[in-house]
């Protein structure tokens, strides 16, 4: 029987206006597929105006301005419909989706759906490697973030912070711990 790392998968990402699931808005998304041997590919990325203010505080994050995404971001309703699409066909071919701290990205979802009349995915089978994380090393001391774990796993993320390479990060993050 084949483990999950060793088959196709996927991962998805947000990032947001805010800290709180239940009001924070949906400003980039990202959804990478990879194949068996951990190939990317395909890559889907919706960039999105989350019809608010983006705060400064969020802006120096994750780099995307209020100003940006006017000028250059979909609807929210529009970029919900598209990854509900997209996460729903890969639960239903039965491929795991994984996402770094998967209970905030999925909230965020599922609100952004709700605000918008959307039916979303129903999130099945999720793997998400902060938990993960946690059965690995049971008492690893620091920060276990994304950018920590891929650190201490020797897990290259070039761009921290853009929902795509947050993506494909959080796949060799699981790969590396279930290799562990």
């Amino acid at each position: 029987m084949s483990s999950w790392h060793t088959l196709p998968r996927a991962a998805f990402d947000v990032e947001t206006t805010g800290r709180d699931p239940l009001d924070a808005r949906i400003v980039t998304a990202s959804v990478v597929v990879v194949d068996a041997s951990g190939a990317l590919i395909k890559e889907h990325e919706w960039l999105v105006d989350p019809g608010i203010e983006i705060p400064v505080e969020t802006t120096q994050i994750h780099g995307i301005t209020t100003a940006h995404a006017r000028q250059h971001g979909m609807p929210t309703s529009t970029a919900v419909v598209q990854l509900a699409d997209v996460l729903r066909e890969l639960f239903e071919q039965g491929i795991p989706v994984m996402a770094f701290n998967a209970p905030y990205d999925f909230t965020v979802l599922a609100q952004e759906a709700r605000r918008h009349a959307v039916t979303p995915a129903n999130p099945m089978p999720v793997i998400d490697p902060y938990v993960l994380s946690k059965q690995v090393e049971k008492y690893r001391r620091g920060k276990r973030t994304l950018v920590a774990l891929c650190e201490a796993f020797s897990v290259s993320l070039d761009a921290a912070h853009t929902s795509a390479a947050d993506s494909l990060a959080t796949i060799r993050l699981a790969d590396a711990l279930a290799s562990k």
